[in-house]
């Protein structure tokens, strides 16, 4: 058990790293200086190294070692394609199915954060996160929600880059209670369009950032093909 928890640490250690740019985009990973960094053994690190790879944050390249994973433009795209259908159909199911305490909960995660601040957007991440997932198990279907969680754990570096762009701030942050009251309403058709402007908008601002839209590329961004 003590193993366990010291590997999840250390792996939501290097995951906030590498979310937050600590560890570039396509650049090695040395498990002696992670252990030497977290006080541990190689073994917890290349525990904790192996299921980062399991979310695609990093990446094994044969007799060279770890690697952060790179994302192309492409990949981008279609991660985003995919929230657009997938939770465009479950936000609509769960409009009919979500329950008062459900919409409670969702009224009570973190819905906003200081523009600019690097770690109270990676909480909001986390709660942002967290909401779809709900929303996603407010659906009734398991299955659906096992994928789009799977999906918002790979996609969440994505969207961290978008906290270089300021001009969908207010639109994402919008979006939380306009889906909610959509939900409460049972309004499957006005939740579906909510859900899918907002993705939009995240999207908008991930591909401004990246392609420096709105100013110089950032030191992430010169790793994008």
């Amino acid at each position: 058990m003590m193993t366990d928890l010291l590997r999840d640490k250390i792996y939501d250690g290097i995951r906030k790293d590498i979310l937050k740019g600590v560890y570039k985009l396509g650049e090695q990973l040395s498990v002696k200086q992670l252990a030497e960094k977290h006080g541990v053994s190689a073994s917890p690190i290349r525990d904790a190294l192996n299921a980062l790879k399991m979310d695609r944050l990093v990446e094994v390249i044969p007799r060279m070692g770890f690697f952060v994973s790179r994302v192309t433009l492409r990949e981008i795209q279609e991660t985003y394609e995919l929230r657009i259908i997938l939770e465009g159909a479950s936000v609509e199911m769960a409009a009919k199915r979500i329950t008062e305490k459900e919409l409670q909960y969702l009224e009570s995660l973190p819905d906003s954060y200081i523009y600019g601040d690097l770690d109270s957007y990676l909480t909001y991440l986390e709660a942002n996160r967290e909401f779809h997932y709900r929303i996603a198990l407010a659906s009734g279907n398991v299955q659906l929600a096992k994928i789009i969680e799977s999906l918002l754990y790979q996609m969440q570096r994505l969207v961290f880059l978008s906290t270089g762009s300021g001009q969908h701030y207010h639109e994402i942050l919008d979006a939380h209670p306009a889906l909610i009251n959509a939900l409460r309403q049972g309004d499957a058709a006005e939740a579906r369009r909510v859900m899918i402007k907002g993705i939009e908008d995240a999207r908008a601002g991930a591909m401004e950032e990246i392609m420096g839209t709105n100013g110089p590329a950032t030191s992430q961004s010169e790793f994008f093909v």
